[in-house]
């Protein structure tokens, strides 16, 4: 570094090369590590961070013309290595927001490339500012049919961004923006939300979870206008959305608009003769479903010797299934629901002991007839008409308290399929008897959510 030229400008203008064209740099490790370290050097020096964004989306197969740039920006930075940034404690503090967009840039795809600088602005940073430094680039998604129309969508995604800054960082106070031809962005702390463009509003909107949509509903008139929007809402509706409402069996289908139907969605539904309930994950729209006992095929469930049905708070049904003793346990059942696609996790929930109604706020049980469950394992079957089986096997040893048993996993992979489960929970033993167990229900969730049980 101590020998080489050095230059005054970081990357040439109009030279951004292609990612096919030229003959392919033999040390892939060399380039990789080179620009990596780059990345680090934006941190104290901004003005690189286009030349290095450039640099790093040719890191899959960088050619020779690639190692010629990170050469000739290594010549720059040894020419500027004295230079810096002079900050100072600023007189005003107003968030600003400048955005540029270079239109059809990219060579191979055409593709825009935006980029933005948000920065407290002070007095002592005016060099900074007029030096125009993007610290932000974004590749576009899609190809604009012209400069203006690039930038104004550039302008539009600055806008927004600008927004979530405010609204989380200064709660309902939004900055009433203007625009010269540098499409700058001032925020006075004094101005409010009032001037946000609707369809901006409905960008917002749309990146955000129901309960988010909800709070921000209540900031203004603008606002709760805008969250009330069914294609807002279509997007978080399940693509089983219609068959959810079909199982409900009473007049949901009359709800006003997709914010109330979700919002039915997510509240505990009863169908198959109040047996079955299932309901949406009010953040993410997942579908949850859980069976009663009465739904399921418990072997001697009408001999009351063994088994009754015990009223109690602590199940969602108001009711369990109770075993006093039995020499085989064999319980069974199966249910025909669509998911949407994606990967579900089943479930029995079990309790060793007689759960009894809440007492003062306190859950408790009765252990006079828990025995017989620690000498063999409980075995636990799933089969899905897709073509999923699981078996698992396992000891009931956790008393007192109610218990999620994983049975197994399976994936439902094209949309509208109507799934068939069978499941079996058995402990077939005639040389010991068992007892004291309660049964509530067989729980099926979302995957990602197995760490909750």
């Amino acid at each position: 570094m101590d020998t080489i030229n050095a230059i005054s400008t970081p990357m040439l203008s109009g030279t951004i090369p292609s990612a096919f064209q030229g003959e392919v740099f033999p040390d892939l490790h060399l380039y990789r590590s080179t620009v990596g370290a780059l990345q680090y050097v934006t941190i104290a020096r901004p003005e690189i961070a286009y030349s290095v964004n450039k640099l790093c989306q040719f890191m899959r197969a960088p050619k020779l013309v690639h190692w010629q740039a990170v050469k000739k920006l290594l010549h720059y930075l040894r020419g500027t290595i004295d230079d810096g940034l002079l900050l100072s404690k600023p007189k005003d503090l107003q968030l600003q927001s400048y955005v540029d967009a270079d239109w059809a840039s990219d060579p191979d795809d055409r593709k825009s490339t935006s980029g933005t600088q948000k920065v407290f602005h002070a007095h002592s940073l005016l060099h900074l500012l007029s030096r125009n430094w993007n610290w932000n680039w974004n590749w576009k998604s899609s190809i604009s049919n012209n400069s203006n129309s690039s930038t104004l969508l550039s302008s539009a995604n600055t806008q927004i961004k600008f927004s979530f800054i405010t609204l989380y960082g200064h709660g309902a106070a939004f900055a009433k923006h203007h625009t010269n031809n540098n499409h700058h962005f001032s925020s006075p702390s004094s101005s409010f939300l009032q001037d946000l463009p609707e369809n901006c509003i409905w960008i917002i909107l749309t990146k955000l979870d129901p309960p988010e949509i909800c709070k921000l509903a209540t900031l203004n008139r603008a606002f709760r206008a805008a969250s009330s929007a069914d294609f807002i809402w279509e997007s978080k509706l399940p693509s089983n959305c219609t068959s959810l409402l079909r199982a409900l069996l009473h007049p949901q289908f009359s709800l006003p608009n997709n914010k109330h139907i979700f919002a039915a969605l997510t509240r505990p539904n009863l169908f198959d003769a109040g047996t079955k309930e299932f309901w949406l994950d009010k953040r993410s729209a997942k579908t949850f479903l859980s069976i009663s006992s009465k739904a399921l095929k418990i072997t001697g469930i009408h001999d009351r010797r063994y088994w009754n049905y015990i009223p109690t708070h602590q199940s969602r049904f108001g009711s369990v299934a109770y075993l006093k003793q039995i020499w085989w346990v064999e319980i069974g059942g199966e249910v025909e629901f669509e998911f949407p696609p994606g990967g579900y996790s089943l479930y029995f929930r079990l309790h060793l002991g007689k759960p009894s109604p809440n007492k003062f706020g306190r859950r408790t049980a009765d252990m006079e007839h828990v025995h017989g469950w620690d000498l063999k394992p409980v075995s636990f079957q799933l089969s899905v008409s897709s073509g999923h089986k699981a078996t698992s096997e396992c000891y009931l040893q956790q008393s007192g308290s109610w218990v999620f048993y994983h049975v197994g996993d399976f994936g439902v992979e094209a949309p509208n399929f109507t799934a068939h489960i069978n499941f079996s929970m058995l402990q077939i033993d005639c040389t010991h008897t068992k007892g004291g167990l309660s049964v509530d229900s067989v729980f099926i969730c979302p995957s990602e959510f197995k760490s909750l049980y």
